[in-house]
Parts: structure tokens; sequence; C-alpha cells
């Protein structure tokens, strides 16, 4: 540890146990500001979170390569369950000092190493498989007789949609969630509003075509819905800012909306109203 990072409050040797769950967005927003506070003084500090990141994307890269197999999730669900509990079974007392943050960083190791080990082995065995169909493309520009905007938003919303893949970072709580895309994406993320039913299950770097994006997971009573949110330059749309259009594509409703320069898509297998009611609450 330098002369300047004896200043702030969390050490070096802190930082090294907290910087993956830093670096997934599972610390809480006191203890993100100790550690930004301190790589801002510690350069062997700032690389190696740089490191993570670097590591984190390399693995987000190869998750859009491969499909996962069935089941997969739960296989790893349940090698970290049954670890956790051989773990609490011959468990020895701490020191109370620092004892959260390294229980927990075992457990986010533990975590990552099965599921990189899960990565590798369907990366090898499944190859093959890459990619997911493309969903049926609207025709003429009509949707069950309703003018469509035949864009290719549409499209790649249920397509994002419909893959069953794990967030990068996990909710409920929003601030978490739009704290962990800062500085992934070079526009400013801003959570919609949802009603107190709905809960946020986590978002994940995404894109549409070739330009970044973001996608947003919840559950609602009705069902589970995604939002995208992305640069609206790059694909421009025939609508005021705040107007919503609702299209259709391959059976999904998709609510459609500009706003400050950013497009917001909302996509489910929920009534079209049921949707633009989502939509016009979320600002």
């Amino acid at each position: 540890m330098n002369d300047a990072s004896r200043a702030i409050g969390i050490c070096c040797q802190d930082l090294h146990a907290s910087a993956d769950l830093y670096v997934d967005g599972e610390l809480s927003e006191a203890e993100c500001r100790e550690i930004e506070s301190h790589i801002e003084a510690c350069p062997a500090c700032a690389e190696l979170i740089a490191g993570r990141h670097d590591l984190k994307g390399r693995l987000h890269g190869l998750s859009e390569q491969f499909e996962v197999p069935v089941g997969f999730m739960q296989r790893i669900e349940a090698s970290i369950g049954a670890t956790e509990i051989a773990q609490s079974d011959t468990a020895v007392t701490a020191p109370v000092s620092g004892s959260r943050r390294a229980s927990r960083t075992w457990f986010a190791l533990a975590a990552a190493g099965v599921v990189a080990c899960g990565v590798a082995w369907f990366a090898m065995d499944g190859a093959k498989k890459a990619g997911q169909p493309a969903p049926a493309a609207v025709e003429d520009g009509q949707v069950a007789g309703v003018a469509s905007m035949n864009s290719p938003v549409i499209d790649e919303s249920v397509g994002w949609y419909r893959r069953d893949v794990p967030p990068d970072v996990t909710g409920p709580h929003a601030w978490r969630v739009q704290h962990w895309f800062r500085d992934k994406v070079e526009f400013r993320v801003e959570l919609p509003r949802v009603d107190s039913g709905t809960q946020l299950l986590g978002g994940r770097l995404a894109h549409v075509g070739s330009s970044d994006a973001i996608q947003l997971q919840y559950l609602s009573p009705n069902g589970r819905f995604s939002v995208m949110v992305f640069d609206a330059d790059e694909f421009p749309l025939p609508l005021d800012d705040g107007e919503i259009f609702v299209d259709n594509s391959d059976g999904f409703n998709v609510a459609v909306e500009q706003r400050e320069g950013l497009t917001y898509t909302y996509t489910a297998e929920m009534d079209a109203e049921q949707v633009e009611e989502i939509a016009a609450g979320a600002f």
C-alpha cells in the first residue's frame, strides 16, 4: 500500500478482496465510493480493477457466441449451493474485522469459477449451437392489419427478449444496476419507473445492430418484460419526443419511445395495451 492509499478508508488488501464484487456491481453505494476514492490515489489498484473489467468483458464476449445448454444455470446453482453448505459445515471462527467481505468474496470467486468452467465446457462442446434463430420479419409493413414501423429495432428487441441468458448485474436495487452501467456505455443510463408490484431482475450489456445498448429485465404481475435502451441517432424513427408506438413481431408486442436522444423499447408477451401502459408510466 503506498502513502497516498493509507489516507483512504479502504486499504489495498481489502480492495483486492472486494475487486470482483465491485466489478460485478455487488457492493453497496458507500463501498463503491470507498473503492473509487482509493483507486484515484493508487495506480496499482486502479490497474487491478481495469484488468478485472477487461476479463469480465472477454467472458461476456464468449457468452454472446454460444448457446447455453438447457439446465446449465440450474446445475451451477446446485453446485454453488452444495459448496456453500460444505463450507458452513467445516467453517471455523474468523476474526470479526473484514469477515463479511472475505465471506462474500469467497462465494463470488467460487461462483465465478463454476461459471468459467461451464463457459469453457459448452464453448468446446456446443460451438455449433451458437446463436438464436432470427424472429420472423414483418411482411409488407403490416401487423395484423395495423401499420408497422417495419424497423429492425423491433425485431432486435424481440430477439434479445427471447434470449435465456443471465444478467450481467442483478436487481432488485435500481441504483445498483444503474451504477453498474456507468462508464460501460457512452450514454447516460436512466432506469424507467415501474410500479411497486414489479421487480427489477437485472440488466446486461447488449447491442442493436452494431450500436451499444443495454437490456433491463423485469417481472411484473402480468408477466416478464424487457427494456432496451440505446442512442436514438443510430436508428432514427418517425416519432416525436415522448410519443409511444406499439408494434408486433412474431407474436411479441413492443412499445417504442424516443426521449431526450435515447430510444426505449418495451417488449413482452402481453396485450398491446399492457405494454403501452408500462411505457407510458416509465418517465
